[in-house]
């Protein structure tokens, strides 16, 4: 079943620590990634190089980035 996914932070830093199951989900999702501004503030805050913040960068811009509404923020909280 294809679905649309909100990623939280977490996952996003289990991928980038080539962490296996997070590997497993974004070479082969069920469903459209999409990621919270809030979750790339944080993931940038966290880069400790210019070239890591630059790799952190490249890779979010293969998902869509969403400013969740209320409405959004509740249709994912289950």
């Amino acid at each position: 079943m294809w679905m649309n996914l909100l990623v939280d932070t977490d996952v996003f830093i289990d991928w980038l620590r080539n962490q296996a199951e997070a590997e497993a989900f974004f070479r082969n999702p069920p469903g459209q990634i999409y990621y919270a501004r809030q979750t790339r503030k944080e993931l940038l805050r966290g880069a400790v190089s210019s070239s890591e913040e630059q790799m952190i960068r490249q890779q979010l811009a293969r998902f869509r980035i969403v400013n969740p509404d209320d409405q959004i923020a509740q249709a994912y909280s289950d």
